[in-house]
C-alpha cells in the first residue's frame, strides 16, 4: 500500500483498530468553495406557485462571511503562533502553515464576519498574551506539571464567563458525539472526546481544546459566538460537521461524509 500523503496532518498516537488509515487523494470532479457560511447558506428548492405567499427567509444576526474576513484572522494567528514561546515546545511552534489552515481556517470559515472582525480585534491588541493563555490551558491535558507552573499567569475568569463558557460546550459536546456516530472514522483523527485517554497520550482532548479556545475570548467575542452557536442549533445544524465538510474539501473531497465513505471503501479493499 502506498504511503499516505496526508499522514503527516493526522497527530493521534493511536492508530485506528482497522489498520492503517486509508489514503485520502480521491478528489471529486467539482467541489463547492470553502468557507461557506452553514447560518448563511439555505436556500429555497422550488419558487412558490404564482399566487402563493413565499415563505420569508431565514433572520440573519450578522451580514454573510467574506473569504477574507477568515483569511485575516487566520493570518494574524498564524504571525502570533509562530512567535509563541514556551518551555514545552522549545520556543518553536511546530505546526505548518498547511496544517494551520486544516485545522483552524476550515472552522474560521462558518464564522460570521461580525465574530471573525470581534476576535480578529482582541488579538490585534493583545494577541501574544491571549495565545499564550490559550496554550497554558491546553497543558491541563497535556502536561499537568507545566500547567501547575504556568497557571500563575492566567487570568481571573468571572462567574459569568464560566457559565457562558458551559453552556456553549455542552451544546458542541452534544454535536461532537452526534457526528462521533455518523463520522467515525473522521473522528479518529480529531482530538479525542475520551480526555482520560487523551491524557495518557499527552495530548488536549477535544473538550479542553475548546474550552481553553472559549476561556481567551472576550465578553463581545463570546456574545457572538454564542449568538452564533444558538443560531446553528436553533436551525438544527451541526456546526463541528460543517467544519469537517471544510477540512474534506481541503482533501478534495464534496463533504465529510464523501470522505467518510471513501475511507469506509478503502477499509473493505484489499491491499
Amino acid at each position: 500500500m502506498g504511503k499516505n500523503p496526508f499522514a503527516r496532518l493526522f497527530r493521534r498516537k493511536d492508530p485506528p483498530d482497522k489498520g492503517q488509515n486509508p489514503p485520502l487523494t480521491e478528489k471529486q470532479d467539482a467541489a463547492p468553495e470553502q468557507g461557506q457560511n452553514p447560518l448563511l447558506s439555505k436556500k429555497q428548492d422550488t419558487a412558490p406557485d404564482k399566487g402563493q405567499n413565499p415563505q420569508p427567509p431565514e433572520k440573519q444576526d450578522a451580514a454573510p462571511q467574506t473569504p477574507e474576513h477568515a483569511a485575516a484572522l487566520a493570518d494574524l494567528e498564524w504571525q502570533l503562533l509562530r512567535g509563541l514561546k514556551l518551555e514545552k515546545s522549545g520556543g518553536e511552534y511546530s505546526m505548518t502553515r498547511e496544517d494551520f489552515d486544516f485545522e483552524h481556517l476550515s472552522r474560521y470559515e462558518t464564522w460570521t464576519d461580525e465574530l471573525l472582525d470581534s476576535r480578529r480585534g482582541e488579538l490585534q491588541e493583545n494577541g501574544p498574551a491571549l495565545v499564550r493563555q490559550r496554550k497554558i490551558l491546553t497543558f491541563r491535558d497535556a502536561d499537568p506539571a507545566q500547567y501547575e507552573r504556568l497557571k500563575g499567569e492566567l487570568p481571573a475568569v468571572s462567574e459569568e464567563k464560566r457559565r457562558q463558557v458551559r453552556e456553549i460546550m455542552e451544546i458542541e459536546l452534544a454535536w461532537a458525539q452526534a457526528s462521533l456516530i455518523q463520522l467515525p472514522d473522521t473522528w479518529r483523527r480529531e482530538p479525542s472526546l475520551d480526555r482520560e485517554k487523551a491524557i495518557a497520550y499527552g495530548e488536549v482532548s477535544f473538550e479542553t481544546g475548546l474550552e481553553s479556545e472559549l476561556l481567551t475570548y472576550g465578553e463581545e467575542t463570546l456574545r457572538l459566538y454564542r449568538r452564533m452557536v444558538d443560531d446553528c442549533k436553533a436551525a438544527d445544524i451541526n456546526l463541528i460537521v460543517r467544519v469537517f465538510d471544510n477540512k474534506a474539501k481541503r482533501r478534495g473531497f464534496m463533504s465529510a461524509q464523501a470522505l467518510e465513505a471513501h475511507i469506509r471503501r478503502s477499509y473493505a479493499t484489499p491491499c
